[in-house]
């Protein structure tokens, strides 16, 4: 599928809280989408047409899509929004305009570290002032006794490098761990299995047994002979060499092998 054009578009100046969400240019006045928190809620900007007049996007299928997923946008509240690392967050609060702001608003951290939270009046709302987050992780910001509002702060996504690395390089990155590297052209099944049982001997115990046996019954058959009376009976024993001990004729005699 085509991608979608567009032809004509209002270049704009984004300020301190806009963002850039599309881009059509190299220019930062090229912007498609933009995005701005206001109050509780946020605006999203759209900078073309919504006819054919100026962009083919409104026939392309995404389209839909990409409403849906605007809409929803719109819906969220302000602690559901995604959140990253080194962002320096100020959360308003779901309190009515009139109220008092709470004195003890506290913040949770990941490793269960509590700290104390400011709180300030802006644009008509009560809002926290969290500072810069440096930890991902799950935060609670509680401003009532069993109230709490949860947020989730991940690392940022475009610091990540999505390319596959040569097996080289994997081993190079987790060597002195305890992870196993399978070759592409390696058995991942056998791999599995001995990382959870280990590695099997029976069959080399079983080989190792049965030439000890051969060797044992040659050199039985080499060195050993029956000891009897009639030494012209004298033959060599396998029967002792393999069971212990052996039985001479009607005499009632054994001997040792």
């Amino acid at each position: 599928m085509a991608q979608p054009r567009v032809f004509q578009f209002f270049p704009v100046e984004l300020g301190a809280e806009g963002r850039a969400v599309v881009q059509v240019g190299t220019k930062p006045t090229d912007v498609l989408v933009a995005e701005k928190s206001l109050g509780r809620g946020s605006v999203v900007l759209f900078t073309s047409t919504a006819d054919r007049k100026w962009t083919d996007m409104v026939a392309h299928p995404s389209y839909p899509i990409w409403l849906n997923d605007t809409i929803s946008q719109l819906g969220r509240r302000s602690f559901e929004r995604p959140l990253r690392v080194g962002e320096s967050l100020v959360l308003p609060l779901p309190l009515p305009i009139n109220a008092v702001a709470p004195e003890n608003v506290t913040c949770v951290e990941p490793g269960d570290r509590q700290r104390k939270v400011k709180t300030a009046r802006r644009d008509g709302q009560i809002v926290a002032d969290i500072g810069t987050v440096d930890r991902a992780g799950f935060y609670d910001v509680r401003y009532a006794k069993d109230a709490g509002l949860p947020l989730a702060v991940n690392v940022d996504a475009a610091e990540s490098d999505v390319r596959c690395l040569e097996d080289r390089a994997i081993d190079e990155s987790l060597r002195g761990t305890k992870v196993t590297i399978v070759p592409r052209s390696g058995d991942l099944t056998a791999a599995i299995r001995q990382g959870r049982i280990g590695r099997e001997f029976w069959w080399e115990l079983l080989l190792l047994a049965i030439v000890l046996l051969l060797v044992e019954a040659y050199l039985a058959s080499r060195f050993t002979e029956r000891i009897v009376a009639d030494p012209g009976q004298a033959r060599p024993v396998w029967g002792g060499a393999l069971f212990g001990s052996a039985k001479t004729g009607n005499r009632g005699q054994a001997y040792n092998a």
